[in-house]
């Protein structure tokens, strides 16, 4: 991927990802609501990922899981797990996150395609036959031109 594509594409994207797996006559039902910021260098792209899990199946009646990854040093403070980000060209980069033994997560990658600049389909490929996915949508940035200016917000009523 190239810079400017990446450029582009750098922000922070919401969304759920459904995924489903069959094994022994019964199935899974997993539902991630994702936050992945992106940021950096197509070379070394800079990520912080929030999952918070529902699942469901023959094992288990309901269960919850909420779990953070990241590569950036400063952000790795309270976080269960290291990503792994590389980019593929021209418009998609792929996303390990190494996680601990008894997370939901293990064994999972997702790969994310970028539509535009403000949509992002994921494809999340799990072990023991998970497989799903959903569309991340971007969150707009408002930057200092956007900020409401205070000469015309009034502080309450004039005398």
């Amino acid at each position: 991927m190239s810079e400017r594509a990446f450029a582009r594409i750098a922000g922070v994207y919401l969304g759920p990802v459904r995924t489903t797996t069959k094994r022994f006559g019964t199935q899974g039902i997993r539902l991630f609501e994702m936050r992945l910021e992106l940021y950096g260098n197509p070379e070394s792209p800079d990520v912080f990922l929030k999952l918070h899990t529902a699942f469901t199946g023959a094992w288990e009646a309901y269960g919850e899981n909420s779990e953070e990854f990241t590569n950036i040093p400063e952000r790795r403070y309270g976080t269960q797990g290291f990503i792994v980000a590389t980019t593929h060209a021209p418009n998609q980069i792929m996303l390990s996150p190494r996680t601990g033994a008894l997370s939901p997560h293990l064994g999972s990658f997702m790969i994310v395609t970028f539509r535009g600049r403000n949509r992002a389909d994921v494809t999340w490929i799990g072990r023991s036959g998970w497989h799903g996915g959903g569309t991340l949508h971007r969150v707009p940035s408002f930057s200092e031109s956007h900020v409401w200016d205070r000469s015309v917000v009034s502080d309450g009523p004039t005398k």
